[in-house]
C-alpha cells in the first residue's frame, strides 16, 4: 500500500534531519544528490523544518563559477534538549544536553534519608539542573535513566537491583517524572548504558562488537554486536553475576545474588578482606600490598581471568572493556595476566581495555541513548 504524502513527508525529513546531524551543513543540491529526493522535495521539507526550528540556514559567501550563492541548511542543536538521570547505589548523576549530546550541566548528589523523600530529592535537583542550564522544561523532549537492574517485561517492575539505592527500589523513577512533569522518558540498566558510552567516547570508539564488564559493588557485562547493543530476549544479556564459576557452586534455588557476584563483587572481596587483614582495602589487595591477602589476589584474578575467557570464547569480540573500580584496576595493574589468559584458550583473543570514562560512564551513557532515540523518533516531531 502506497505511503500517505503525509507519512512520506515526515520519512523524508526524517533523512534530511539525520543526514544534517550526521554530515554536517548541507546545501539542498547536496542533499537531493545525497539522499536521492527530487529538489522540489528536498526544498519543501526544508522550508518545514526551519519552520520548526530543527534546522537553521545561512548564505554561503561566494557559489562555485560566480553565480546565485546557495542557502546551506544545518542540524539545530537548540531545537530541543535531553537530559540523563543515572540512579547508583550511593549516588545520582544528571545531565542535561542540547540535541546533538553537547553538555549545558551537570551534577551528582548523594539521597539522604530524612523527611524529603528520595524521588522528591532527585525531581528538586533535576528541576534545578535545567535552571542552570537555562532549559525551559518544555524544551526537554526525553529524559533518559540508568538503573542498576532490569525492568521485568510482563510486569514492568524494576528487578535484580540490589545495588540501587533502597529508597528508590519501590519507585520507577521515570513514571515518576512523566507524572509529575508531563516529559517523555526511557529507562535502560546503567551496565547496558555504560557500554553504550566507552563506545561513543571512551575505549570502544570505532568498534563494532564490544564486550563491556562492570565489576565494581557489583558485577554485570554488556554486549555491543555488529555495532548495537544487545539486551536478549528480556533484557537480561550480560547478566554474568549468574555465572557459575564450577559445578560445586550449583545451587538448589535461585537468589538475587548470582554465584560468581559473590566471588567477584566489590562487596564480596571487602568481606573477605576483613575475615584476612582487618584495615585491608580492596585497592590494597589489587595492588598487591599486602602479603596477608596475596592467596585472595590471585583467587581474584583466576576468577576474574576465566569470566573473560569465557565471554571471549561465546561473543567473539574485537575487545573487552574492562570497567567499574575493580574491573579498570585489575585491566590495568594485571592485564598481562589477564591477556595471557584470553591467548592460552581462546582462539582469536580479543583486546583487553581499561574503561575510560569511569564514574560517568553511565549517565553519558543514558545522554547518547536517548540522543539515539530523540534521531530515529524524530518522526514525533515532524
Amino acid at each position: 500500500m502506497a505511503g500517505t504524502p503525509e507519512l512520506i513527508g515526515g520519512m523524508n525529513r526524517q533523512l534530511i534531519l539525520s543526514h544534517l546531524q550526521k554530515q554536517g551543513p548541507s546545501t539542498r543540491g547536496d542533499l537531493s544528490r545525497a539522499l536521492g529526493l527530487s529538489f522540489p522535495s528536498v526544498s519543501a521539507n526544508l522550508e518545514t523544518l526551519l519552520q520548526r526550528g530543527m534546522v537553521t540556514t545561512r548564505v554561503l559567501e561566494s557559489a562555485p563559477g560566480g553565480g546565485r550563492r546557495p542557502a546551506q541548511y544545518a542540524y539545530n542543536a537548540q531545537w530541543g534538549n535531553i537530559a540523563a538521570v543515572d540512579l547508583g547505589r550511593h549516588r545520582v548523576r544528571l545531565m542535561v544536553c542540547d540535541a546533538l549530546g553537547n553538555r549545558l550541566a551537570s551534577g551528582a548528589f548523594i539521597p539522604e534519608e530524612g523527611a524529603v523523600p528520595v524521588p522528591e530529592q532527585v525531581l528538586s535537583r533535576f528541576l534545578a539542573l535545567l535552571e542552570e542550564a537555562g532549559v525551559p522544561r518544555d524544551k526537554v523532549k526525553l529524559v533518559s535513566f540508568g538503573i542498576p537492574g532490569l525492568l521485568d517485561p510482563e510486569t514492568g517492575h524494576q528487578v535484580f537491583a540490589p545495588f540501587l539505592h533502597p529508597s528508590l527500589r519501590r519507585h520507577r523513577m521515570d513514571l515518576y517524572f512523566e507524572e509529575k512533569l508531563g516529559l517523555k522518558t526511557c529507562i535502560q540498566n546503567s551496565v547496558n548504558l555504560a557500554a553504550i558510552a566507552e563506545k561513543w567516547q571512551g575505549a570502544g570508539v570505532n568498534r563494532r562488537n564490544i564486550v563491556y564488564v562492570d565489576l565494581a559493588v557489583g558485577l554485570g557485562s554488556a554486549l555491543i554486536l555488529n555495532g548495537d547493543l544487545y539486551d536478549g530476549h528480556s533484557g537480561a544479556a550480560g547478566e554474568i553475576g549468574y555465572m557459575l564459576p564450577g559445578v560445586a557452586h550449583r545451587r538448589k534455588a535461585f537468589e538475587e545474588e548470582g554465584v560468581l557476584e559473590k566471588f567477584l563483587s566489590a562487596y564480596e572481596l571487602q568481606r573477605k578482606i576483613a575475615g584476612r587483614s582487618p584495615g585491608g582495602t580492596v585497592e590494597g589487595l589489587i595492588a598487591g600490598e599486602d602479603a596477608a591477602l596475596a592467596p585472595l589476589l590471585e583467587e581474584l584474578k583466576a576468577h576474574y581471568a576465566m569470566t573473560l575467557v569465557n565471554l571471549a570464547a561465546v561473543v567473539n569480540p574485537e575487545v573487552i572493556i574492562s570497567g567499574g573500580g575493580v574491573g579498570k584496576a585489575l585491566a590495568t595493574l594485571h592485564g598481562d595476566f589477564l591477556e595471557a589468559a584470553l591467548k592460552a584458550h581462546v582462539p582469536y583473543p580479543p583486546r583487553l581495555l581499561p574503561a575510560q570514562l569511569d564514574g560517568n560512564a553511565s549517565v553519558l551513557g543514558a545522554v547518547a541513548y536517548a540522543l539515539r532515540l530523540l534521531h530515529n523518533d524524530a518522526s514525533h516531531y515532524l
